[in-house]
């Protein structure tokens, strides 16, 4: 289930950096990636400007978290 979403995610980024350098286009595309102007929705998190010249890492450590269900709830 987490590579679905990952990928799912992944492709929202994608179709977003297209979409903003009207372009298929691997150098407009890259460039777009790493200046996206709006926040994408995905199924981990929201994306605002996820990447970066310096970054290509969109998930970092404030995605992850460890959480355990008690009695029907989700605990942080």
């Amino acid at each position: 289930p987490s590579a679905s979403a990952q990928s799912y995610d992944a492709l929202k980024l994608l179709a977003a950096a297209i979409n903003q350098a009207k372009s298929t286009n691997s150098a407009e595309v890259l460039y777009a990636l790493e200046h996206l102007s709006t926040v994408i929705e995905g199924a981990i998190k929201d994306y605002k400007q996820p990447f970066s010249q310096d970054s290509h890492q969109a998930l970092g450590k404030d995605s992850v978290f460890i959480a355990k269900i008690i009695e029907g709830e989700l605990v942080y």
